[in-house]
């Protein structure tokens, strides 16, 4: 019997892809090594440090205020916003140090170069992440861009240079954030690429039983042959594929967890003071000067608004979704469990039987999710925490504002 070959014009395609998709992350992954040698990331640490204080200092110092009767409110609120963006900052430098050692093996385990145990979940499917990625960026630059011409324009560089730090870190800070929904994405695809090949192998069986028409018997053989044959992954690649996928969830957290408390925290304060900020424009009587000038302002500041609340949006429905295509696996786990019979009549069904066994007590004990510092899981929870937490600010302080008209 003559085997089919595949010819070489046929080979050239897929050669041809995978050398594309290696050159890629070449460059990505060549700056990654680059962070994790002391020597380069320890002085960087400390001089971006001094850059952040420093710089926060100065904007304390000499940021102007854009109304001569604005409230006291308002400006605490701002003053918090900064303040938590700065620490956001700074936490984000102190971690570096540790991150640059780990965050090369956490990018490379995510991608087909890094990890061989992936290959079939991450050929699967394309997804254009990076391009998303630089596509979000140059959105946020566009808006800050716009808010930096607004003060250029109307107020000058005497002004705007006290300003120029937070727009600065406003950007480094998305360029983080937007980085870690990225990664955050990855892992939860990843999850879900997994329980498509488990569920592929369950249809396959249904299917395959369906058309013959088999007896019970027959059909728990056919199960045990198809989940141990060598045209599919067996049970323990399965496990082994999941236990890797919990360690990188796992190993996020660790990494990037504190980081994602204050991005919360931030993100609270930030739209807490933007809101603040148009009430006051709008209750403290302005001449229309005033009016005509900031309305541009306000748009920029609801735009702000909406990116905020989108990011925090797509941190609680990344992390929903990793839970949930864990608590699926489960699922899928016992599914194929209660289709292998209870007494094994042979050592393979016994084997299956012990390696399903396995599994789904594995993956029920090992539900993924992502953690904000061990605070609390980042899930829809979390704007229900946001919501409660501005409008009850808010509260608090549409009654100071209309107090102060009233007296």
């Amino acid at each position: 019997m003559v085997k089919n070959k595949v010819q070489p014009g046929e080979k050239a395609p897929i050669f041809k892809e995978r050398h594309r998709h290696n050159m890629e992350y070449f460059y990505i992954k060549q700056t990654l090594k680059l962070l994790e040698k002391k020597h380069v990331v320890y002085p960087m640490t400390v001089v971006l440090l001094v850059l952040v204080i420093l710089g926060h200092i100065y904007s304390l110092i000499g940021k102007p205020t854009p109304f001569p009767n604005q409230h006291v409110a308002v400006k605490t609120a701002e003053h918090v916003a900064d303040f938590c963006l700065t620490a956001s900052i700074i936490i984000i430098i102190l971690y570096l140090p540790k991150n640059a050692e780990n965050f090369y093996q956490l990018f490379s385990s995510l991608y087909p170069e890094g990890n061989k145990l992936f290959g079939p979940l991450l050929a699967m499917k394309k997804h254009h992440f990076w391009r998303n990625f630089l596509i979000c960026n140059v959105c946020i630059g566009s808006l800050i861009t716009f808010d930096a011409s607004f003060f250029l324009v109307n107020f000058g560089w005497s002004t705007y240079k006290y300003l120029v730090f937070g727009d600065v870190q406003f950007y480094l800070y998305n360029l983080v954030l937007l980085l870690l929904l990225t990664l955050a994405r990855k892992l939860e695809l990843r999850f879900a690429e997994l329980n498509e090949l488990l569920e592929y192998k369950t249809d396959n069986f249904l299917k395959t039983t369906s058309n013959n028409k088999t007896s019970e018997n027959e059909i728990e053989t056919h199960l045990s042959y198809i989940l141990s044959s060598e045209h599919f992954y067996s049970v323990r690649t399965f496990k082994m594929m999941h236990y890797e996928l919990c360690k990188l969830v796992k190993r996020f957290n660790e990494m990037f967890g504190r980081i994602i408390l204050f991005t919360i925290l931030f993100s609270i304060a930030n739209i807490l003071a933007k809101v603040t900020f148009i009430i006051d424009f709008y209750v403290t009587p302005r001449n229309d000067s005033d009016k005509n000038k900031w309305a541009v302002f306000m748009g920029i500041i609801c735009f702000w608004i909406f990116a905020n609340m989108a990011q925090s949006f797509l941190f609680a429905f990344y992390g929903e979704q990793i839970t949930k295509e864990g608590e699926k696996t489960t699922r899928t786990c016992f599914y194929l469990l209660n289709k292998v019979p209870f007494q094994p009549k042979n050592n393979d069904e016994a084997f299956l039987q012990e390696e399903l066994k396995c599994f789904a007590f594995q993956s029920y004990s090992h539900i993924p999710c992502l953690s904000a510092g061990g605070f609390f899981d980042v899930n829809f929870r979390v704007l229900g925490l946001m919501i409660s937490s501005v409008t009850s600010y808010l509260m608090v302080i549409i009654q100071f504002l209309l107090r102060q008209q009233t007296s």
